[in-house]
């Protein structure tokens, strides 16, 4: 997946609402997010 800054500045929101929303996918197991790698769809 692209980084948190450029999803941000391409959906035109601020990097905390993608956080979120990283984060509330990776806890239905959409995402799989590995520290110092990346976000990975599972």
């Amino acid at each position: 997946m692209p980084t948190e800054l450029e999803m941000a500045s391409q959906y035109g929101v601020s990097r905390v609402t993608v956080r979120r929303a990283i984060k509330e996918l990776a806890g239905r197991n959409l995402l799989i997010v590995v520290h110092g790698r990346g976000t990975f769809v599972s």
